[in-house]
């Protein structure tokens, strides 16, 4: 039966048109509509096949039966996400949108369009001849009301096939058998048996819980009084938001994927209990993803009102994202207290995932070795699956996330077992005729963003690596077979999470039946049932009225037990006096995945002593640890303490970070406690006051508890860190010179007022802010003046402050000025305002130096030195508001003068400098006459010293006696801090200097910490590049016609390049080339330079310990006078045309004594015609930077051997720098060449030819991207 052509039909919502060109299914009909949402923005609208917009209003579900053109029914569907628009009348069912469900196309002219899956057929068998053409569709009949149907769907499986409760169980993430079967209800499953046989022994494994059976029934100690936030009921789905993050420590020695995701964060909404999820390479690299997700749920008319979350670090920089200028979200931030994690409704659902996630591994027959590296795969399914609990809202029953987003998994219709075996497609596109075509591995989640039937296999085999595929000949067993031996019943224990570990105890006898094993009359009862924080939220509001009554019914529970009652190991009964081995890796004493809380380490937040139980007098080896949520825990062995008499430290988080600490800086070498003997004999620790000094110049502790270091082959004790009592209070800090008291680099961002004082740290930024005034008032830096008092043309200038936690763990607080504000000609000269700060090669000049002398060194740090300065002239008079924080200070609406040109002013530093120039020339010093930066002395031996001042830290070397002199005598000018007690420099103009006799070497780790950190580089994983860059690549190649990278792309490439950019100059001078190749596309970056920067960071964080070694000649033989003969020689090099612009590379390198001083790499300004022009141009660049090192040495009195030689491997150049012949292929050559023949001719120079021993010389590492093996060969000479 064929339907004649009309329009009229067309528009009938029983007609149905197939849209071959079309992604997305239409109607113009709300008949039969469910889960209908309201439209307000543009993301959903389309265009016709015209090019005409069409404005979506709606989305919904549609709810219809399919016939054939006979009227016989076919089957049941119900397509979901249909847009509707007005005045479009069509009915258009998208075949894209069929196929990506996994149906096959086939029909022709006669039959129509046939889309069939399996048993599922969908046959578009209607013919409508319009004057365009024919059009496929199929009759339809809409069902009214919001029933799904539970027969075929587009997005649903056919659920006839029955199911035992143990399948069911299992192919849903091991939940509670209620919700299973709730579950199978709703989808329309036919469950072929009334309950499950026995006990899931999987989930005794992941999930049992026991009673302590010491302290029985004994009432539990009083807990401490808990700040409570406001009991509130959002009114509508997407009001209310929790977040929170868990972390698990990565395996030992495993390089696999798991380590570059080990971060999980959440986000989940209030009444439904589901949300956002997944895991990631850093504790912050979250946020730009969640940012994303939230604005797409607030286009789902989510209203995002409240997020509750704990104070974390990255929670508050999530948070201010949403609110800042990019997402305006207006988000209220609810933040919970200290120890109250019952009040964040997520930590529930964290421990359920976690619990059905270890059942999981253990169904799926994981060996133990390996627990820990599908564990996020098993989270990750756990989660999802959760996601399909069937729970009541607002008397409508449906899945978790059904309520939130209005869809259902596409996975639904594949849903398999985690763990299951299945063979996949694994070779290339032309293999050989006898390789094998496919691979076995196993089943461990779904892709979320491709087709439901999108399967991510892994491979155990090779590394578990994941591969994703649509295609999978499932096997119907588990990969990994269960073995002879029974389960190991061993957990894993999650970071972050404060849910009760094997130690802990039930709170009280309400909770304690669900922690035992299942009834016998009802082995479906699951501790996993009885979830309820999205059934029924009323039952559930985790800020609760009642501390100890929340959470009831649920497996997840607080306690806190008797200290003197938990037992410790056997093996941690007695602590050994001599000193203590601290291991760099995890200790065996500690589970494989140890706890460590991803929101406290972010915040730099340790346990609170007052949390901890109360103890009794009784003496215990090793007492409970108290926790965040005020339960307790075992420890393992803890460490004795320095002082003579002193009680041992019971501080968890403490002794966790002691190991972090010693392990980041110290990873070969034996570390060691040093106890109160080694103290006594070991110089460096004889007195504890000069020890705090260093450690702690703002004098916030009372003395050192611990002190740990290591031993050097020489047999000397060094100091990496020590754990000191805070002052007035019973808190205890550690604190090193190592420069690694943090959790994450993300803390040492600098923050401004409000910031500070909204994080959990706003007590010891209020001491800051104190210590900050008190410097003002000492250096006499503000006049309190009335209002009437102020000339009234004067404009008020108002202050900012930078708040900024340092690398050693102190909090500093600086008030500037915002001196941009000031104006030219009445607040300051335009010609008298720039200060200069010393050169980077007088740094490393002064270091060779340093070895080659072997000097002493003492870095001191001058407090307030901008407020040492005074302004120019008279008349130039500030006045300013009173800053936050300074309020309390001064009377109401009073005004401050600025009298001295504190920080902030833009003349500030130039008058610092002006009043250090003064302070050297009293003190004898004499300023050198190339870097105004230097000052130069001798000694009455005749004994040079240096004296190098770098903004406000002075960096003072010479022979020891006399630079201890000269440090007590500045200190006499001016308040400073002795950050180098030992004469040893440790660190210096953010970088780590490590010294031996022989060398010193260069190294950044905080900036490595920063890749890590803040952008997610992990080396490479287990494909860590060999080289900085491909060899022979040439980014300008590669990258010309590339995609443009995205706006956030765009600025995370500019900002990895500026730390690395610092790198290439300081530490990493081997990665020059490759830098300067990113550095072109700063403006314009594409796909490629992505690809490209990630390899040259992956390569900088794998290689994290090579350094720029200073390494001179014949160290420690220069008296450190001037009867020595030093020389300076040249290298240089161009790589001829390298550039599509046809510029040239020139890079050159700088020695004193054998000593690499300076290296660049530089392309061309202009196109060079020859070679010999090329190398030319390197060549003076690299005469340039002997010069600059002859003259710093001359104007300090000592000798260099003349003429220096510069050497150059093109034969023309040198010909044309020694001779004054003209013409030729050079004529047209830029006055500059003469610079060459001019220092030859004075006698400074002379440019001698060198020959390409072994292929390469030196500067070829700034010119080109070698092969692996020279570039190592070349490295190697200067890096250690």
């Amino acid at each position: 039966m064929t339907f004649p052509c009309s329009n009229e039909l067309l528009k009938l919502d029983t007609i149905a048109i197939a849209d071959t060109g079309s992604s997305v299914h239409s109607s113009g009909s709300l008949r039969g509509a469910s889960n209908i949402q309201e439209i307000s923005t543009t993301e959903h609208n389309t265009t016709d096949a015209s090019g005409n917009h069409i404005q979506v209003t709606k989305l919904f579900d549609l709810n219809v039966i399919l016939t054939n053109k006979h009227g016989d029914n076919l089957n049941a569907v119900n397509i979901q996400r249909v847009r509707h628009s007005e005045g479009k009348p069509f009915t258009l069912i998208s075949v894209t949108q069929i196929m990506n469900l996994g149906y096959k196309l086939s029909g022709d002219k006669t039959n129509g369009i046939i889309l069939t899956k399996g048993k599922n057929t969908i046959h578009f068998d209607i013919p409508i001849h319009t004057k365009e053409g024919t059009l496929w569709c199929v009759n339809m009949k809409r069902l009214d009301g919001n029933g799904i149907m539970r027969e075929s769907s587009f997005l649903n499986t056919p659920f006839h096939t029955p199911l035992s409760h143990e399948k069911a169980h299992a192919m849903f993430g091991h939940m509670g058998m209620r919700a299973a079967k709730k579950i199978c209800d709703y989808l329309g499953y036919k469950l072929k048996d009334k309950k499950m046989q026995y006990p899931c022994e999987s989930c005794a494994i992941g999930k049992i819980r026991q009673k302590n059976i010491l302290q029985g029934n004994r009432p539990r100690p009083q807990q401490k009084q808990q700040t409570k936030l406001p009991k509130t009921e959002p009114k509508n789905i997407g009001d209310k938001w929790y977040m929170d993050g868990m972390s698990i420590r990565k395996p030992i020695g495993w390089t696999g994927m798991f380590p570059t995701n080990n971060n999980f964060f959440g986000l989940i909404e209030h009444k439904t209990g589901f949300g956002i999820s997944g895991w990631y390479g850093s504790k912050i690299g979250f946020i730009e993803e969640f940012a994303r997700e939230v604005n797409k749920y607030k286009k789902l008319n989510h209203s995002f009102k409240v997020i509750r979350g704990d104070g974390a670090g990255e929670n508050v920089r999530f948070l201010n994202m949403l609110n800042g200028p990019k997402w305006k979200m207006g988000i209220t931030a609810e933040c919970t207290p200290r120890f109250t994690p019952q009040q964040n409704r997520i930590e529930n659902p964290f421990y359920v995932v976690s619990m059905r996630a270890r059942a999981l591994l253990a169904a799926a027959n994981i060996p133990d070795k390996d627990k820990q590296k599908v564990f996020p795969f098993a989270v990750s399914f756990a989660w999802e699956t959760r996601g399909c609990e069937v729970i009541d809202i607002n008397g409508k029953s449906a899945m978790r996330c059904e309520h939130l987003t209005g869809q259902r998994p596409k996975w639904l219709k594949f849903a398999q077992t985690f763990g299951v075996a299945g063979t996949f497609k694994s070779c290339g596109e032309h293999p050989a005729k006898y390789a094998e075509r496919g691979t076995t591995g196993m089943f461990i989640g779904y892709r979320k963003d491709r087709p439901g039937d999108s399967m991510i296999m892994v491979d155990p085999k090779n590394n578990y690596h994941a591969f994703y595929t649509r295609d999978v000949t499932w096997l119907k067993r588990n990969y990994f077979q269960p073995g002879p031996e029974k389960k190991n019943g061993r957990v894993l224990n999650i970071i972050g999470v404060d849910w009760p570990d094997e130690h802990d105890e039930p709170e009280s006898e309400t909770q304690n039946h669900f922690f035992q094993s299942n009834n016998d009359d009802d082995p479906d009862d699951d501790p996993d049932d009885n979830e309820q924080g999205s059934d029924n939220p009323d039952n559930n509001e985790q800020g609760s009225d009642n501390p100890d009554d929340s959470e009831q019914g649920s497996e997840y529970a607080h306690h806190t037990g008797n200290s003197n009652e938990n037992l410790a190991p056997p093996d941690q009964d007695q602590e050994s006096n001599q000193p203590t081995t601290v291991s760099p890796v995890v200790s065996q004493e500690q589970d494989p995945v140890e706890t460590q809380a991803s929101s406290a380490d972010a915040s730099d937040a340790q346990d609170d002593p007052d949390d901890q139980d109360d103890q009794n007098n009784q003496e215990q080896t090793t007492p409970a640890i108290g926790r965040r949520s005020g339960r307790t825990r075992h420890p393992r062995k803890l460490y004795s303490p320095v002082k003579p008499g002193g009680g041992s430290l019971v501080n968890a988080d403490l002794v966790e970070a002691q190991d972090e600490l010693l392990a980041a800086v110290h990873k070969d070498g034996e570390l060691s406690l040093l106890n109160s003997g080694t103290i006594i004999e070991c110089p460096m620790f004889n007195y504890e006051e000069q020890l705090l000094n260093n450690i702690d110049p703002e004098g916030q502790y009372e003395h050192i508890e611990q002190a740990l270091g290591y031993k050097t082959p020489e047999g000397e004790y060094m100091l990496v860190a020590a754990v000191m009592k805070c002052r007035g209070t019973d808190e205890y800090t550690l604190a090193g010179a190592t420069g690694t008291n943090y959790g994450n680099t993300a803390e040492l961002n600098v923050m401004n007022y409000k910031q500070a004082m909204a994080t959990v740290h706003h007590e010891e930024w209020e001491k800051a802010v104190k210590v900050e005034h008190e410097k003002m008032v000492k250096y006499n830096v503000f006049s309190a003046v009335k209002p009437e008092d102020v000339p009234g043309n004067v404009k008020l200038m108002d202050f900012a402050w930078a708040m900024k936690k340092k690398a050693n763990g102190s909090h500093r607080a600086r008030l500037a000025l915002r001196g941009f504000k000031q104006i030219e000609g009445q607040h300051y000269l335009g010609d008298d305002k720039s200060a200069p700060v010393i050169n980077m090669t007088s740094i490393k000049l002064a270091l060779a130096l340093v070895v080659m002398g072997d000097w002493a060194t003492k870095i001191v740090d001058v407090q307030g030195a901008f407020l040492h300065g005074y302004f120019q002239r008279r008349k130039e008079r500030l006045f300013a508001s009173v800053p936050q924080g300074f309020e309390n200070y001064y009377p109401p609406n009073s005004i401050l003068e600025v009298l001295k040109s504190t920080y902030g002013t833009i003349q500030g530093a130039l008058q610092w400098w002006r009043e250090c120039c003064k302070a050297m020339y009293y003190l004898g010093w004499r300023r050198h006459a190339v870097d105004p930066c230097l000052f130069i002395k001798y000694t009455k031996e005749g004994k040079l010293m240096m004296f190098l001042l770098w903004v406000d830290d002075c960096f003072i070397t010479g022979p020891e006696k006399n630079v201890n002199e000269e440090a007590e005598a500045f200190g006499r000018l001016f308040t400073i801090t002795d950050e180098t007690p030992d004469n040893v420099l440790h660190e210096y103009v953010g970088c780590k200097i490590d010294r031996t006799k022989e060398y010193i070497k260069l190294t950044q780790p905080v900036k490595i910490d920063r890749f890590r950190d803040e952008f997610g580089y992990d080396g490479g994983g287990n494909k860590k590049p060999n080289t900085p860059a491909k060899p022979g690549s040439v980014l300008a190649i590669e990258a010309k016609d590339g995609e443009p990278a995205t706006a956030e792309e765009h600025a995370r490439y500019r900002s990895v390049a500026g730390i690395t950019n610092h790198m290439a100059q300081w530490t990493r001078i081997d990665v020059q080339n490759a830098q300067r190749e990113v550095c072109q596309f700063l403006d314009k970056p594409t796909k490629e330079c992505l690809e490209y920067q990630d390899r040259l960071t992956n390569f900088l964080v794998a290689t994290e310990n090579r350094g720029h070694t200073i390494m001179p000649d014949h160290a420690g033989e220069w008296d450190g006078t001037r009867n020595y003969l030093f020389k300076v020689r040249g290298e240089s090099d161009s790589e001829y045309a390298k550039d599509p612009s046809r510029r040239s590379v020139n890079a050159g390198c700088t020695y004193l004594n054998g000593a690499l001083i300076r290296m660049f790499s530089k392309m061309m300004p202009v196109v060079a015609l020859s070679t010999t022009e090329a190398e030319l141009y390197a060549a003076v660049l690299t005469a340039m930077d002997m010069m600059f090192i002859y003259h710093s040495m001359i104007s300090m009195g000592l000798t260099v051997e003349l003429p220096m030689k510069l050497h150059c491997d093109n034969m023309g150049a040198v010909g044309y720098a020694n001779n004054w012949s003209c013409g030729g292929r050079i004529k047209h050559v830029d006055i500059k060449m003469n610079y060459l023949r001019e220092l030859k001719e004075n006698g400074y120079l002379h440019v001698v030819h060198k020959k390409n021993e072994g292929g390469n010389i030196i500067p070829d590492v700034g010119t080109k991207n070698l092969p692996i093996g020279e570039y190592w060969k070349i490295t190697n000479t200067f890096m250690s």
